[in-house]
């Protein structure tokens, strides 16, 4: 139902109608890295080796992987192979951008889904590392002493340790509390009671979901971790004042940057030349579609407005019980 709002007129004519609905999404990507010991690495740049082409690794720019949705993550390291020194002054780093994705094309550049929206805001986002990497000084990020404090912070914005907690409580505000709103303002009627609870039943079942995806998202495979070690996340600080005037109305994309390092190299590389692991990161968000149409608003006949008396006007509004089982099928001539 369309209402213009109080002492506002429709003119005559030509109009423009914007319809806006806003709901709330998650999207999940991964990034393959190659990682090297930074003395091994020099001793192949000595002879003028590239190593990722000398041990055979055909993939050797690998981009983020994401699901499907209407935002994109994009996740880079800035180059493929990582080389990992203990102690080093000069820390790698990794970004995360995340993109209002306009179209989906196939194969053949055919486009398959359209996109018309934009993020509206972004209530959440987790950077998950693997075994063997940590973001350092990453308590610098929260409430910094002073502008040297400040400038440890490792990211370009404040971010925070994220625990499995945190996660499961982020299910509880970010999935069952909007889900069950949604419920509750659908069906409020007595007559509603069964369809209310299935609605109920499947919040639920949402809010279980994403409570095992918080468990897989820590876990790490036998081949990332054989001692089994978890990974580690770290989380933006969405009500941070610094990133506040950001969080609004993200048209296009909104970019993130933070530093790393490995304090225990034995845990992060393999006995092998190269190793490969998986930087995890995940993304909730309101997103807003809109759509524009043109009415055409046409002055009525002099007279046609009284022309139904008041009282049987309003006895027909009122005798209408807009329910889930009414079928309007259209205006009679009558």
């Amino acid at each position: 139902q369309l209402k213009a709002k109080e002492k506002e007129k429709i003119e005559p004519g030509s109009n423009t109608l914007t319809l806006a609905a806003e709901y709330n999404f998650g999207t999940d990507a991964y990034l393959k890295t190659y990682f090297m010991d930074r003395e091994r690495f020099r001793a192949y740049a000595r002879n003028n080796i590239d190593p990722l082409k000398e041990l055979g690794i055909k993939d050797r720019n690998p981009i983020a992987i994401f699901t499907n949705g209407p935002v994109e993550i994009g996740m880079s390291t800035g180059q493929p192979l990582v080389t990992i020194s203990e102690g080093s002054a000069v820390k790698p780093s990794i970004g995360i951008t995340l993109t209002n994705r306009q179209e989906i094309q196939d194969k053949d550049k055919r486009i398959i889904t359209r996109w018309d929206g934009r993020i509206k805001n972004i209530t959440e986002l987790v950077l998950l590392v693997p075994p063997g990497i940590e973001l350092p000084d990453i308590d610098k990020c929260s409430k910094p002493e002073s502008d040297e404090e400040r400038l440890k912070c490792p990211c370009s914005m404040p971010f925070k340790e994220y625990k499995k907690e945190d996660c499961y409580s982020s299910c509880h505000d970010n999935v069952l509390d909007p889900c069950n709103h949604v419920c509750n303002e659908a069906f409020k009627g007595p007559k509603d009671e069964n369809e209310l609870k299935n609605c109920k039943d499947e919040c639920q079942n949402s809010a279980y979901d994403c409570a095992i995806e918080c468990d897989l998202s820590f876990e790490s495979d036998e081949s990332s971790s054989p001692s089994g070690e978890k990974y580690k996340g770290y989380a933006l600080d969405v009500g941070s004042l610094k990133f506040k005037d950001l969080n609004k109305d993200i048209d296009k994309h909104r970019s993130f940057q933070c530093r790393f390092e490995a304090p225990d190299k034995e845990k992060l590389l393999d006995k092998t030349p190269i190793t490969i692991r998986y930087f995890r990161a995940r993304a909730k968000y309101n997103y807003l579609l809109e759509n524009s149409v043109i009415v055409n608003v046409e002055e009525p006949p002099k007279g046609a407005i009284n022309a139904v008396p008041e009282q049987l006007f309003k006895s027909a509004v009122d005798s209408i019980e807009f329910n889930r089982e009414l079928q309007f099928r259209g205006f009679t001539p009558d």
